[in-house]
């Protein structure tokens, strides 16, 4: 009796197989161009100038009017050797963010060659990049995360 079944299960078995279809051409060399470039770009996103390998601090931006430099009396201290002891003001006013240099203090919007004193700030959420203020290698960017800005 088992002779009789093995049989029949191994003849409906190849009954019900099908042909794998053909594989699909893979070509190695355009594949590790894509991977190198991906791998190039995320790199850079994680360690390139605005890393987030390069982060050296996250301050929430709670009440109205911050000031940040490196002096310990700033709302939001900054690294001491890479900041003024006041870089300037940070304004948030119904979720909009200004920020204003201090007097004599060089700052940078984006890459625009031109120092600017006052300046609006986008955050990341919007649908535009956020606005990045530079001042000597120090650069700042305001992010949204869950409705709280940093």
């Amino acid at each position: 009796m088992i002779r009789l079944v093995l049989p029949a299960g191994l003849l409906l078995l190849a009954a019900c197989a099908t042909p794998s279809p053909e594989p699909l051409p893979f070509d190695r060399a355009a594949y590790q161009a894509d991977y190198d470039a991906w791998r190039a770009k995320r790199l850079d996103g994680i360690s390139g100038p605005d890393g987030w390998a390069t982060l050296v601090g996250l301050h929430w931006l709670e009440g109205e009017r911050l000031t940040l430099g490196s002096d310990s009396g700033n709302a939001i201290v900054l690294p001491v050797g890479h900041a003024p002891p006041r870089l300037g003001i940070i304004e948030v006013i119904a979720r909009r963010v200004r920020f204003a240099a201090a007097p004599g203090i060089s700052v940078f919007r984006d890459s625009f060659p031109d120092p600017v004193d006052t300046v609006a700030l986008q955050s990341d959420s919007s649908h535009r990049r956020p606005t990045v203020i530079r001042s000597g290698g120090l650069s700042l960017r305001v992010i949204d995360r869950g409705g709280r800005l940093a």
